[in-house]
């Protein structure tokens, strides 16, 4: 006796064709998906910003301005895309990781009416040292729990789009 034993399956085919067109429109979305959340960190970042600090958000690189901050095209291929964010603004890491406050070296100063510079005796020394807002960090914990979230509305769509659910 033979201990062979076959079994057809209606429509394996369809479905097998499905999940191929669902893994081609993937990497598509993935991309959608990053770009939207780094979207919606740098709208966390900025929130925190105005919350924060006292800015009015009227400077041309304002860190109280969406605009201030930058988001790189998508890079890497399938489950390692990634895109990052940085601020235009030259002091963002100041804000961000804080800085020791230094007496400036000089000084410029008028002089019947006219500007020189003079050297101030404890040029150079720290004073003090500000604690930064860590804004980023804070709004990057708060988006890793929302990621989730996105992903599996992507994911749900996706199948629904497809006709797998």
């Amino acid at each position: 006796m033979s201990s062979e034993m076959s079994m057809q399956v209606d429509g394996l085919e369809e479905l097998i064709g499905s999940f191929e067109d669902l893994t081609r429109k993937y990497p598509d979305k993935a991309a959608e998906l990053l770009v939207k959340q780094a979207k919606e960190l740098r709208k966390d970042v900025v929130s925190q910003v105005k919350n924060d600090t006292d800015t009015d958000g009227t400077s041309k690189k304002s860190l109280a301005k969406t605009g201030s901050y930058e988001i790189s095209p998508v890079h890497g291929y399938g489950s390692g895309q990634y895109v990052e964010i940085s601020a235009k603004s030259p002091h963002f890491h100041l804000l961000e990781n804080g800085h020791m406050n230094v007496v400036p070296k000089t000084r410029t100063i008028k002089v019947n009416g006219e500007k020189r510079k003079i050297s101030l005796t404890n040029g150079g020394s720290a004073v003090g040292f500000t604690p930064g807002y860590h804004f980023m960090d804070a709004a990057s914990r708060k988006r890793q729990i929302a990621i989730p979230e996105g992903v599996e509305k992507m994911v749900n769509q996706l199948l629904r789009e497809e006709g797998l659910i």
